[in-house]
């Protein structure tokens, strides 16, 4: 009987180890196929500030929220889809719409809950003006109006998995983009470029895994 409970222990003992990378997977890197996260931050972003009423460029800072979606479709890399807005603005609104990778190093030697990562991501940033948004030369208000440039967003960030379900991290990135036309250019107004440095705290929600 004591050799029977003698080996019971053992073989529960050597189990052990092989169990727990099991119970871990679903945050280590080969796990992670197949997997969404939507995240939400808020922070801040620069942008420059150009135009003949402006002596020289200069840069402000400006309030930012950001929505975002990476989905893992290799055991490191990420479709990482992201929507922000800088605001508000005395010349509108700005809103990203970024389409892109995220690259996560094999967590391999370290606490896999803890992912950093990298990413480059590109796509149209839109500005929308509300009516007013400049004074027209004989008085009027100006119309509302939409316009977009081209841009992309260089990124860096972790994010650390909370229990099966949720995220904290940070996101911080540098943001390029062309020139935005003066709200009324006639006037002499100042237009906006959306580039410079933003980063952001972040909440995330896992979603369920497709099979």
């Amino acid at each position: 009987m004591p050799r029977a409970v003698l080996a019971a222990l053992l073989a529960a003992l050597l189990a052990t180890p092989l169990a727990a990378p099991a119970a871990r997977a679903q945050f280590d890197a080969p796990g992670l196929t197949g997997t969404a996260v939507v995240t939400l931050g808020l922070g801040a972003a620069r942008q420059r500030v150009e135009g003949s009423t402006v002596v020289r460029p200069e840069a402000n800072t400006v309030l930012l929220g950001v929505a975002r979606l990476a989905y893992w479709f290799r055991p490191t890399w990420a479709l990482d889809l992201s929507a922000a807005q800088f605001g508000p603005a005395s010349d509108g609104a700005i809103t990203p719409l970024l389409l892109g990778a995220a690259w996560y190093p094999d967590p391999e030697g370290r606490a896999s809950r803890v992912r950093p990562f990298a990413g480059a991501s590109a796509g149209l940033f839109i500005r929308s003006l509300r009516g007013g948004a400049g004074a027209t030369l004989i008085g009027t208000r100006a119309p509302a109006r939409t316009d977009a440039v081209p841009g992309a967003r260089l990124s860096a960030g972790a994010d650390v998995f909370v229990g099966r379900r949720f995220t904290l991290g940070v996101l911080t990135g540098y943001h390029a983009a062309a020139r935005f036309e003066a709200a009324e250019p006639r006037l002499g107004g100042t237009a906006a470029r959306p580039t410079g440095f933003m980063a952001a705290a972040t909440v995330g929600l896992v979603l369920p895994r497709s099979q």
